[in-house]
């Protein structure tokens, strides 16, 4: 699918079902419904990551077009010939079970759980809060103010023996999540470094997911006769996209039809409002619910809310969107079945592009290696510790993290129309490398330069530095390379602020003579970028492998081979 396609499709037709046009200026507007693509390019995967893909989501084409774009399921049961009829089932394919990888659902067992929690970590337990987390979802009560809202309850200690982890678990209806799950398990780390090689993820961190079968609590008369949900979580959305392993047992889930965040970066995940929430909650802003079984597999970009937990599955026998029909192999067949009954297991594979990763960090790059070739008076206004070049950084960062009309589109609110969000677009680490996506590559940075050249502005980023300036202290900056420091800090907004028009014209003239170079040096700055990436990749490796070493758990050194 060429990139002006896929723009079209995310943005144009979420404004044409707002019906609505836009408010900003028609450079904007522009900006945000057309991406051309004179070469008529298309994103490819190459071989590695289509054989990866294979194994998961066999239909790659179609993998392809909901990547950043759309939930997508793959089931490795039989659709049901009522399973896609109607326009509220999330976007599904089959999975024939015989071309199945065994290996990715056979990756680990509950029976492991303990194991893994008896571990240490440079000679010490495991931290609850820290390396796990004993946890169920709460709902406050109506005396509360904020009656009705859900939140996550955890465990208070720090230190708990495994009886009592179990405990709470069987007999009080705790989930059990267990992080970075790459470095304390080998088969788990060797898939998470296969797909940052295959799929050009920056980092890739996985979680387990425990959670109890939704067994029957007291009445309140001495008897057992209800069937209680069992849920670790609020519904949430994350920052980085996620693909979920179903491993054993079932789950039952809901996702938004909608992002909240439109290609959210790490520094835009919060807790969604109760106006988002009930919009993802009404029965237009999520997708009909679903049952995941043993061997299915989900992807969900980043910036859709969703929830998952187990329940009843006796009561939903007859739906065919709970059912779990076995493939035709026999043998996988049965495997499947065996595993189907007990509490749900699944992994979750964050794909972490981050910051480094998007289509805003190949300018952070080229701002970067553009100062360090021309002759100028960096500093603004003396005595400000504020440079035209630390500026520009920021300019990029608040042109990439303005709100999107794709945003909460449901809503029916569109309260800016630019075509920004292309900057939070993920940059796959292979994606300057492999040939056949080097006019796709291009094509994309051009207009991302288009859109910086046309957006930017300099009274905007001076009130995007003093929003950042007063952030909570437990709300996460992700700003791109080379990163904002202590020594990076403008600590003279307001002075630079009311100085603002003065410094106008000399602002558009850096960003004029800034965009040609950039525009001309995109083989340079891709060939940084990448270089950085693989750097960061390969120290992070190191300190796994120490980390794997620790518990026994070392593999074979996997480095990123060009």
């Amino acid at each position: 699918m060429s990139l002006s396609r896929l723009l079209f499709l995310i943005v144009g037709s979420s404004i044409a079902a707002q019906d609505s046009t836009c408010d900003n200026s028609e450079a904007e507007c522009l900006a945000s419904t057309s991406l051309s693509d004179s070469a008529g390019s298309s994103f490819v995967w190459p071989p590695k990551a289509s054989e990866l893909l294979m194994q998961l989501f066999p239909n790659v084409a179609e993998f392809t077009n909901a990547w950043e774009v759309h939930p997508l399921l793959s089931k490795i049961h039989n659709l049901n010939e009522g399973y896609l009829e109607g326009g509220d089932h999330i976007p599904a394919m089959f999975h024939n079970g015989t071309s199945t990888e065994s290996s990715w659902f056979t990756l680990l067992s509950v029976s492991d759980v303990p194991t893994i929690l008896s571990q240490t970590i440079d000679s010490r337990p495991l931290i609850h809060g820290t390396d796990y987390k004993v946890v169920k979802k709460v709902i406050l009560p109506p005396s509360h103010e904020n009656a009705g809202e859900e939140y996550m309850g955890m465990l208070p200690k720090q230190y708990y023996s495994i009886q009592e982890v179990l405990h709470n678990f069987h007999y009080r209806g705790f989930s059990l999540v267990i992080d970075k799950m790459q470095k304390q398990w080998r088969s788990i780390a060797s898939k998470a470094r296969e797909i940052e090689e295959s799929l050009g993820v920056q980092h890739v961190g996985v979680n387990l997911y425990l959670t109890p079968e939704a067994l029957e609590d007291e009445d309140g008369e001495g008897g057992w006769t209800v069937k209680q949900v069992r849920q670790g979580f609020e519904a949430h959305w994350d920052w980085m996209d996620v693909i979920v392993i179903q491993l054993s047992g079932r789950k039952r889930w809901s996702v938004a039809k909608h992002p909240t965040i439109y290609l959210s970066n790490q520094d835009k995940k919060r807790k969604p409002s109760k106006r988002e929430n009930d919009a993802y909650f009404s029965n237009s802003g999520h997708y009909r619910e679903f049952t995941m079984c043993p061997g299915d597999v989900l992807y969900i970009p980043r910036g859709f809310i969703h929830n998952a937990s187990t329940v009843d599955f006796d009561k939903l026998k007859d739906d065919p969107y709970d059912k779990c029909n076995h493939p035709s192999d026999l043998i996988l067949g049965q495997q499947l079945r065996d595993l189907e009954g007990g509490p749900s297991l699944h992994l979750t594979f964050g794909l972490e592009q981050g910051c480094e990763g998007s289509v805003e960090a190949l300018f952070h790059h080229a701002i970067d290696a553009y100062f360090s070739t021309v002759e100028m008076n960096n500093d603004m206004i003396a005595n400000c510790n504020a440079t035209w070049k630390s500026m520009l950084h920021y300019s990029v960062a608040e042109v990439a993290r303005r709100k999107h009309e794709c945003d909460n589109v449901a809503s029916g609110t569109v309260t800016e129309c630019d075509g920004s969000a292309l900057l939070r677009r993920s940059v796959p680490l292979f994606l300057h490398d492999y040939a056949p996506n080097i006019s796709y590559s291009k094509a994309t940075y051009h207009r991302a330069l288009e859109i910086i050249s046309q957006l930017t502005d300099l009274s905007r980023t001076l009130n995007f530095i003093q929003a950042h300036a007063v952030r909570p202290p437990e709300t996460e900056m992700s700003l791109c390379f080379p990163g904002i420091s202590s020594d990076d800090a403008i600590v003279c907004v307001d002075e630079l602020l009311s100085s603002a028009d003065s410094l106008q014209h000399e602002y558009v003239q850096i960003v004029h003579k800034f965009t040609p170079y950039a525009s001309v040096n995109f083989d340079a700055v891709s060939q940084r970028m990448n270089l950085h990436r693989k750097n960061l990749r390969d120290k992070s490796h190191r300190e796994q492998q120490v980390l794997l070493q620790n518990v026994g758990q070392y593999i074979k050194q996997f480095m990123y081979k060009q």
